[in-house]
């Protein structure tokens, strides 16, 4: 069994986002939105 090096993982990742930008771009904002939250709660309260 052949394991992928960085360099292959990386392309793979790359094409993936790629493919798929829109659902790409709203797991991203997901994450930005729940960090946000998360880090405003622990802060302010």
């Amino acid at each position: 069994m052949k394991t992928a090096s960085y360099r292959e993982a990386f392309a793979i990742a790359a094409r993936s986002l790629n493919a798929a930008k829109l659902r790409s771009f709203l797991t991203l904002l997901g994450i930005i939105l729940a960090t946000t939250t998360l880090d405003r709660r622990y802060v302010d309260g």
